[in-house]
């Protein structure tokens, strides 16, 4: 990633732009009625069991799996997003090491995001790109669908004072989401990070400090960016 550091502590980050992915065919396989295919990463470090029941989310910027990381005494549950396009994910991949660099350094300790395991391509046959990340627990869409869509006056401001907390660490970086809804935020997978919301997904994150450190100037007349559902009715 090629980057200029700023008096603000932000940098620039290029990201490139890429034409629609092509379709992959992949070899599948047929075990007991349910469609299974068989994927490796990092010379099988990583797999995926790939079928309907390993789905976490999907969506036109790729889908996303439980899979398994193989250590040497035991498995981790982990979850691998895949998509088509190296362009698409790598864009993801400079936003998350962006992030986790400031994060490490303690400039934002409130902005809770997934570690970022690896990414690359998929062992052969398969040619899929894919980004190998810490496993989550439920969205803030499961669970709210879980809760008959019904939520307790102190749950709408635990869930609405973490959520602007996470945005503010990552606009105090100079970094915009671009597809905030409850699908991307998430709770944490087990013990005390249960009780921790994260955001994740950034695929078409932005920055919107420029190398001067200065915002951007505002574009009108653009096409929208995000998930129509829940933009502003501003756009």
């Amino acid at each position: 990633m090629e980057m200029e550091t700023c008096e603000s502590r932000k940098e620039h980050i290029q990201i490139e732009h890429h034409s629609k992915p092509k379709e992959v065919e992949a070899e599948t396989y047929i075990e007991t009625d349910v469609e299974i295919e068989y994927i490796q990463l990092h010379n099988g470090i990583f797999t995926i069991e790939r079928n309907k029941q390993q789905l976490i989310g999907s969506g036109s910027y790729g889908s996303v799996y439980v899979g398994k990381h193989h250590l040497p005494s035991r498995d981790e549950m982990i979850a691998i997003k895949l998509h088509d396009d190296a362009f698409l994910l790598q864009r993801e991949v400079k936003i998350y090491n962006y992030l986790w660099k400031y994060k490490k350094q303690g400039h934002v300790p409130n902005l809770h995001i997934p570690h970022l395991l690896w990414n690359g391509s998929c062992d052969p046959p398969h040619t899929q790109e894919s980004i190998v990340m810490e496993r989550l627990g439920i969205s803030l869409d499961k669970l709210f669908d879980s809760s008959n869509k019904t939520w307790t006056p102190e749950t709408v401001c635990w869930v609405a004072s973490r959520a602007l907390s996470l945005l503010s660490g990552l606009h105090t970086l100079g970094i915009i989401h671009r597809d905030i809804k409850p699908d991307n935020f998430a709770l944490g997978y087990a013990g005390a990070k249960r009780m921790q919301l994260y955001i994740f997904d950034f695929g078409l994150s932005s920055q919107y400090i420029n190398k001067e450190g200065k915002h951007h100037p505002s574009k009108k007349g653009m096409s929208l960016i995000g998930t129509m559902r829940y933009a502003s009715i501003h756009n």
